[in-house]
């Protein structure tokens, strides 16, 4: 679960990085895109709307694998008290 956030969050920062650059670039530049081993041109607007796209659904994934390892976390806690009082009694 660690490695799948951390995964994310480095797509996130390459698409944001990405969405920079072409920011900053007029709407005539000759944009490439990596399809398998060759490069496509393809329209700015184009790969700017398909980066934004993977950035939300990036966004949305790394919201949900947060979410699962709070509750992770949350699951692994009560169990550590459960097993303190548990052995707590024991010693008694």
């Amino acid at each position: 679960m660690i490695a799948e956030r951390q995964r994310l969050q480095a797509e996130l920062e390459e698409i944001n990085q990405a969405l920079e650059e072409l920011g900053k670039s007029g709407d005539d530049v000759v944009v490439y895109k990596a399809v398998g081993p060759i490069l496509v041109q393809v329209p700015k607007e184009r790969i700017v709307s398909e980066l934004s796209e993977k950035r939300d659904l990036n966004d949305m994934r790394l919201k949900v694998l947060e979410k699962q390892e709070a509750r992770t976390r949350s699951q692994i806690e009560e169990l550590q008290k459960e097993l303190q009082n548990m052995l707590s009694q024991r010693r008694a």
